[in-house]
């Protein structure tokens, strides 16, 4: 399985998320591990509105059962 965040580093209010197979939740976190956006039952494809979150480094989790994948991140 695949994840890929575009595009990276991010410098306006949008990101793509890309997961290969159905996941059950997008989780955005930053690196104290809070999380800062969920996406509950997201599409493989998803766009995710990141204009709230300050600039920084953050991780993207794409979970589905027990199964994780992590992106980094970094909002300019």
């Amino acid at each position: 399985n695949t994840l890929n965040v575009f595009p990276n580093p991010a410098n306006n209010g949008l990101v793509t998320v890309n997961v290969e197979t159905a996941t059950d939740v997008l989780i955005v976190r930053n690196t104290l591990g809070q999380a800062v956006l969920t996406i509950n039952n997201p599409s493989t494809i998803e766009n995710i509105n990141i204009s709230s979150l300050e600039s920084g480094v953050y991780f993207v989790e794409a979970i589905k059962g027990n199964h994780k994948l992590t992106q980094k991140l970094i909002v300019q």
